[in-house]
């Protein structure tokens, strides 16, 4: 499965887990670009799994970019192809057409497996889209809202847009993965990942907001023909 490096078994306190789908323009190079630029990646480790129908043509310029942290265990670049749910003759829920639920419904399976195969990596997770461009010192706000946090909570939104850049706890991820797989068609991911952290707030565990660490800079979506 990896392509370039391998994820660093010593005992890293923030992964942060991009999945990626090709698009003609490469969002993702700006993105990692921002990770390494934001902070010494010291006790991180960027995990990018590429779950195009077929190898990224981006994911190619970022190995070329970024071979030295491949090299030293910071950065791994994975091809995954995530399970494969059923996806036809879906509910087209909120008026959706079958192309739309389709990739929504792929989008929601992919999330469950990338938090499964990476949580294992450190106690901290940090769900970031591949359209997502980090502020400077960015990594190191986010280990401090973390030790800052109630220790009973579920998840930190660190951007306002959805569930483009979310922390979590790595404890907490095996359930959400298994709800995420479960109700994958019903809705888009973000709406469930919200969904699950309405949930764990009734249950006591809860979720806090902090803006301005992460810029959305997506314009094509990786549906194609959607702009955003």
């Amino acid at each position: 499965m990896f392509f370039r490096g391998a994820p660093n078994p010593r005992d890293l306190p923030l992964c942060i887990a991009i999945p990626h789908v090709e698009r003609p323009q490469n969002y993702l190079l700006k993105t990692v670009r921002s990770l390494v630029n934001s902070d010494p990646l010291d006790g991180t480790q960027i995990a990018v799994c590429d779950f195009s129908a077929r190898p990224s043509a981006n994911m190619t310029e970022v190995a070329r970019e970024f071979a030295p942290f491949i090299d030293a265990g910071q950065l791994t670049l994975a091809r995954c192809s995530g399970g494969q749910p059923p996806l036809d003759g879906l509910v087209r829920n909120f008026g959706d057409d079958e192309a739309r639920v389709r990739w929504r419904s792929k989008q929601a399976f992919d999330a469950a497996y990338l938090m499964q195969q990476y949580s294992g990596l450190a106690p901290y997770y940090v769900h970031l889209e591949d359209d997502m461009v980090a502020s400077h010192g960015c990594l190191s706000a986010v280990r401090r809202i973390i030790q800052a946090a109630p220790p009973n909570w579920f998840s930190i939104k660190l951007s306002p847009l959805g569930a483009c850049a979310i922390a979590f706890q790595s404890a907490g991820l095996e359930q959400l993965a298994a709800y995420l797989r479960l109700m994958y068609y019903e809705m888009p991911v973000d709406w469930l990942i919200d969904e699950h952290i309405d949930f764990k707030k009734r249950t006591g565990h809860p979720s806090l907001v902090k803006k301005g660490l992460f810029e959305h800079i997506g314009v094509s979506s990786s549906l194609a023909g959607q702009r955003r």
